[in-house]
């Protein structure tokens, strides 16, 4: 009679077993299949090693040529797409030196302006951008973030959502968040 107790007991020990075999397989087959963790860890260092890379080469270059305003522009991008804007800064400042008037060094001042949490200044650069071209839709808009969430001027911050949709710019993007900024700014605040 205990043989026959214990083939039960067998069977469920021989069946649990199996199961988890299966699992642990299952898992296996499954990271091998999805390695994302491993491909995250592979992309960001060589990524790293280039832009280190880079900015060696314009450095450099700064160095032959150092009033060459298309390389101090591309240093300043570089070290703002780096998340460096401190860096960036005097790099920002001599290309307008060099040119006052060249929109994409006024346009990455307003971007390290911002970045460093300096947003008066910040909007007062897109101000001057604004006031040069009127019909610039993206200094509008970034104008009327800054002015609607850090100086909280939600007036001032409308009329430059609205001027986006007034120039209606075939970049489909910004109108749409032209126009949620708009109605965001409708709903009462809870």
């Amino acid at each position: 009679m205990r043989e026959e107790s214990v083939k039960p007991q067998k069977a469920m020990l021989i069946l649990m077993a199996m199961a988890f075999l299966a699992i642990f397989a299952t898992s296996i087959m499954y990271r091998f299949e999805h390695p994302v963790t491993k491909i995250a860890l592979k992309t960001s260092k060589p990524a790293q090693d280039q832009q280190a890379e880079h900015l060696q080469h314009l450095m450099k270059d700064l160095k032959d040529k150092p009033d060459n305003l298309e390389t101090i522009l591309q240093v300043a991008a570089l070290f703002m797409e780096m998340n460096a804007p401190e860096k960036a800064k005097g790099f920002i400042e001599k290309a307008l030196a060099l040119d006052p008037g060249n929109k994409h060094a006024q346009a990455m001042r307003a971007g390290m302006l911002y970045a460093l949490k300096s947003y008066p200044e910040a909007a007062e650069a897109l101000g001057d951008i604004v006031n040069a071209d009127p019909k610039d839709a993206w200094a509008h808009y970034n104008l009327g973030i800054v002015l609607k969430y850090h100086l909280k001027e939600d007036d001032k911050a409308r009329e430059h959502f609205a001027r986006v949709l007034a120039l209606a710019p075939d970049d489909k993007d910004l109108r749409q968040r032209a126009v949620h900024e708009l109605e965001q700014g409708d709903k009462p605040e809870e």
